[in-house]
């Protein structure tokens, strides 16, 4: 008879929760209570483990750091062929050296707010919104007084 490794790592676990973990006391029987005893409140439930609010800052800069080499990127491109300028995902990917998953959710970002676009090939070009976007998160250009 075979086992398989699922079964090996349920042995393995249940062995480790027996010798870790010492078996519950039981809890002593409550005498009954009158009917004048008011029934107690539903419990709230357990709020949820907080964000790790520096964990999230790591994450969400990291995440602008890639949105811009992604926009470098396509600019330099608009900038070498400015009719097309664009961008197979298969390039950027090398350019970038990432793999299409680790940019999926920025790359679905940036499309939401137009600051890039695609064709009907897939390819992706940067577009003005994008451009000006850059250039402010790289403190190239003046963000006007109306944005302040």
């Amino acid at each position: 008879m075979a086992i398989e490794t699922a079964d090996l790592a349920s042995l393995i676990r249940k062995v480790r929760d027996a010798h870790a973990k010492p078996a519950p006391e039981p809890e002593p029987l409550d005498p009954p209570k009158s009917a004048k005893e008011p029934k107690p409140r539903a419990q709230t439930p357990a709020p949820e483990p907080a964000v790790d609010i520096q964990d999230l800052h790591a994450e969400l800069h990291a995440d602008e750091l890639l949105l811009e080499r992604i926009l470098g990127l396509l600019y330099r491109a608009k900038k070498r062929n400015p009719l097309s300028g664009a961008v197979s995902i298969l390039d950027m990917e090398k350019a970038l050296g990432l793999e299409r998953e680790a940019a999926t959710f920025v790359m679905d970002y940036m499309k939401s707010t137009k600051v890039i676009q695609m064709d009907d090939k897939s390819r992706m070009s940067i577009t003005v919104i994008g451009i000006d976007y850059l250039r402010r998160s790289l403190g190239v250009a003046k963000v006007p007084a109306s944005e302040i």
